[in-house]
């Protein structure tokens, strides 16, 4: 990660004394997709043409979550899934603390060019998120840090490219980056593309199948331009409202009729998580089992029940002589991810 993100502007004052100063904007973009679809590519390529510009120069806090994990992982010599779990838990600490520093100093205001908007307080976390739960905890920590002088723009930018495409820059990364084709298959039928529909992801810039291809040299500088035109367009300028703020609704994490799927869905999802964390070989029959008992049915409110229907489909499912340690543990793995 980097350092404190006010130490690295030379040419920056910060105003807070003036109350007519426009309000302080803090974007917080997360670039996603499966592995070797090229988001670091992207991601390092958007802070280069940020801080190099010398006309409007943005500093960009860059968290790329594979190079944390690396060096918690040899740090603290940790297993590949606790390096994975901390990792997600210091990148989170990072957004907090980058909010926190961006309340406290308000709008970043050049010395050189007054007239102009204040440059907004840039966030970039470069992560698969592949799946939904994991970026709605990003958006969650964002949402707390709103206030009348603070805006918090959270946005997505999801490369989906094709997966001939990325399997290939994958095999061509050195180990721990490199992942299994397997774990990449089972990353791309878990994956929940964003969904504009919902409140909170309605501000997604997809770079769809074919869009950034590595055969296209001015692919990458397209899409850097779209995504600092898009990081510009938050700039405040007097009392105008930021067009693209998604709205703070406090609703969005409250079940209704309209969503018992997808609280449904949720609730198999962590099903499937405890029985991949005890037997990562079984990984794959218990996603398919969320898959079959889903299919858009309605919820259900009784999670013990639910959760009986998916420990008895995936008994039949996996095939195995199931023994009675084997039955006690599984339900035991299950019970506790309700928890």
């Amino acid at each position: 990660m980097t350092e404190n993100p006010s130490s690295t502007r030379p040419t920056a004052a910060i105003t807070t004394a003036n109350n007519n100063a426009p309000p302080s904007v803090v974007v917080v973009l997360l670039v996603c997709g499966l592995p070797g679809c090229g988001k670091s590519t992207l991601a390092r390529s958007l802070c280069s043409s940020c801080t190099d510009d010398p006309h409007s120069p943005i500093h960009v806090d860059y968290v790329e979550y594979d190079a944390l994990q690396e060096t918690l992982a040899r740090r603290d010599n940790l297993t590949p899934l606790e390096a994975w779990r901390r990792t997600r838990t210091v990148a989170l600490e990072h957004v907090r603390s980058f909010l926190t520093h961006a309340v406290t100093t308000g709008p970043i205001v050049t010395n050189t060019q007054p007239q102009q908007p204040a440059q907004p307080h840039v966030l970039l976390l470069d992560d698969n998120f592949h799946l939904r739960g994991m970026r709605q905890q990003v958006y969650r920590v964002c949402r707390s840090f709103v206030t009348p002088t603070v805006a918090v723009a959270f946005g997505i930018a999801w490369l989906a490219v094709p997966s001939d495409r990325a399997l290939s820059r994958n095999a061509g990364r050195d180990p721990p980056r490199r992942v299994t084709t397997v774990t990449w298959d089972r990353l791309a039928a878990a994956a929940e593309p964003p969904d504009p529909t919902r409140s909170w992801e309605t501000h997604v810039r997809v770079f769809r199948l074919g869009d950034h291809t590595t055969d296209d040299p001015h692919a990458s500088t397209r899409h850097v331009s779209v995504l600092r035109d898009w990081i510009a367009s938050a700039a405040p300028r007097n009392d105008e409202t930021v067009p693209w703020l998604p709205p703070v609704v406090e609703t969005d994490a409250v079940p209704v009729p309209a969503n018992e799927a997808h609280v449904r869905d949720q609730q198999l999802r962590r099903l499937v998580r405890a029985v991949a964390v005890w037997r990562p070989e079984w990984a794959a029959v218990a996603n398919q089992t969320r898959r079959t008992l889903g299919g858009g049915r309605p919820g259900v409110a009784d999670t013990a029940a639910l959760r009986r229907l998916f420990r008895d489909a995936f008994v039949v499912a996996c095939g195995q002589d199931w023994d009675e340690a084997h039955h006690h543990e599984l339900d035991r793995r299950l019970h506790e991810a309700e928890i």
